[in-house]
């Protein structure tokens, strides 16, 4: 009997413990509003902390590498970066983080590294990399659509709308039975504003069929949850309050944690929230409006063979 509530109580204090998210920022790049990598986080890390979910959050710019004390406990990595994100050759340990446990979310950019490194480690973590030869990342406004069978979709509206460079056409495994579709959109010509550098006959034939622009992979064997999202490129993005949910509800999720019923609680972000990270000599990021949806389509370039 002692042994039972020694039990009990062991597990009780177990789930009372906060959610620990680590955030790993990478440098700023691109112009000022776009890829702000420190500034998203901060937002992000913020807007978790202030919902109803127990959670500790800390961001990490550069040489933790140096320093890998501040993975102990963490429960989920926030992965935000160029090419890959901040991982610095650190994948083999970050590896050994995931089969210990720790889910991993890749933003944006972070979910396109060298196709090495997305073979061995991005398909076994979450399922899917962006890849050069099937790949791409055109500026488009897309009509996004939780999966309303999934707790990450917990709160959301049945779709939304927002413009960003979402990749598309992730490379994956087809045999990858833990993989979940967690938003998905349909390109139509009508909604893309720029084409972008990466552009082939193959980002073509994905124009009109469903694309999924934040994917999801359960854990097996105690290891831990894995995601990512294509979206980010755009720091306004996060003040649309499900654009920004649906990265809080999968933190949590990859946390093994219980999303909240309604979401995770949002705090509105405003203007001086969205820019509160930037020297006060950096030009305002405006809050996104609907105005930016109402664009003239780019015309479709012409389309390499891969």
């Amino acid at each position: 009997m002692k042994i039972s509530i020694l039990l009990l109580f062991t597990t009780l204090l177990t789930i009372a413990e906060p959610l620990q998210v680590l955030f790993l920022a990478g440098p700023d790049s691109h112009a000022h509003g776009e890829h702000e990598h420190v500034a998203g986080c901060k937002l992000l890390a913020r807007a978790l902390e202030a919902g109803e979910v127990d959670a500790q959050t800390q961001v990490i710019t550069e040489g933790w590498f140096n320093d890998k004390s501040v993975f102990d406990n963490v429960d989920v990595c926030v992965v935000y970066g160029d090419a890959g994100g901040p991982l610095w050759h650190n994948e083999p340990f970050i590896d050994e983080k995931v089969k210990e446990g720790m889910g991993i979310l890749f933003l944006h950019y972070g979910v396109h590294p060298k196709k090495e490194i997305g073979e061995e480690y991005h398909l076994k973590w979450t399922g899917a990399y962006f890849d050069n030869d099937i790949s791409v990342n055109p500026h488009w406004a897309a009509t996004l659509m939780p999966n309303e069978d999934h707790p990450t979709a917990n709160g959301q509206p049945e779709n939304f709308r927002a413009l960003d460079e979402f990749y598309y056409n992730m490379r994956t495994k087809d045999d990858c039975q833990l993989c979940i579709h967690g938003l998905t959109a349909v390109p139509e010509e009508k909604d893309f504003m720029r084409y972008n550098n990466i552009w082939h006959k193959v980002g073509g034939e994905g124009i009109g069929k469903r694309q999924t622009l934040l994917w999801l992979k359960d854990s097996e064997n105690g290891s831990g949850r894995g995601a990512g999202f294509s979206g980010g490129h755009f720091h306004r993005n996060w003040a649309i309050d499900p654009f920004r949910r649906a990265v809080l509800n999968t933190i949590v999720w990859l946390g093994k944690r219980e999303v909240p019923e309604g979401g995770v609680t949002l705090v509105e972000i405003t203007e001086e929230e969205l820019n509160r990270d930037f020297a006060k000599d950096k030009e305002t990021v405006e809050l996104p409006t609907a105005a930016l949806l109402d664009f003239e389509p780019m015309k479709r370039p012409l389309e390499r063979e891969q």
